[in-house]
């Protein structure tokens, strides 16, 4: 019995097949369902263009820079410019106006100069005198001795003349620096008027004060 109603089935299957028209025969054999279409990766994009803008503003603000000073600080003669030589000896006027009376003197054939407070102590290239300050504040002596630390300097030229008056700050504990030096280690020294070639020009700070000292 239930081979006979398979059979009656199959017969019916295949005499409704045999209705349909070939071609969605055809197409119903060769189906495939359609490819889903990938969506462009804008926010990869966007991503990538952030970055390199990124890059760009790196490279203009800061690399570009470095690279520029380091050409500069590399070829010769492109470090700190050489300042005029009217600019450099500024301090000469001011200390040729020093006189015994207004300063105390002592001799340069002394060994050592120590004084137990801070004082400025100043000498003619062409004198053995040397002309001391009063006894300096503790804020003056800070004043001087940062700003030679912090201000940039202005380079002299190694064959420029140099200055009639030479000049050195003797700090409460007997530390030597003159502005006409690089502010290093190597440039200070202790109870000793040291000898120097000039290096580098006064600051402003130096001028100012020493100015403010000859009134």
């Amino acid at each position: 019995m239930k081979n006979e109603q398979l059979h009656n089935k199959t017969a019916y299957l295949f005499d409704e097949l045999a209705g349909v028209d070939d071609r969605f025969l055809d197409e119903a054999l060769h189906f495939a369902p359609a490819r889903r279409r990938t969506a462009f990766p804008w926010r990869a994009v966007g991503l990538v263009a952030a970055a390199a803008a990124s890059l760009v503003l790196l490279v203009q603000g800061v690399l570009l820079p470095f690279l520029e000073r380091m050409d500069s600080l590399m070829t010769p003669g492109n470090n700190a410019p050489n300042a005029p030589v009217e600019t450099v000896w500024s301090l000469d006027t001011l200390l040729s106006e020093s006189t015994a009376g207004r300063f105390e003197t002592l001799s340069s054939k002394e060994e050592y100069v120590f004084f137990g407070d801070a004082r400025l102590v100043w000498q003619s290239a062409e004198s053995d005198t040397l002309f001391v300050s009063r006894p300096l504040t503790n804020a003056e002596t800070e004043r001087l001795t940062k700003s030679l630390a912090t201000r940039p300097a202005e380079s002299v030229s190694a064959d420029a003349e140099q200055p009639a008056w030479r000049i050195w700050l003797v700090t409460q504990d007997g530390k030597v620096i003159t502005p006409y030096l690089q502010f290093s280690y190597g440039n200070v020294g202790y109870a000793n008027l040291f000898d120097y070639h000039a290096e580098v020009v006064p600051n402003a700070d130096w001028v100012s004060f020493i100015s403010n000292l000859m009134d």
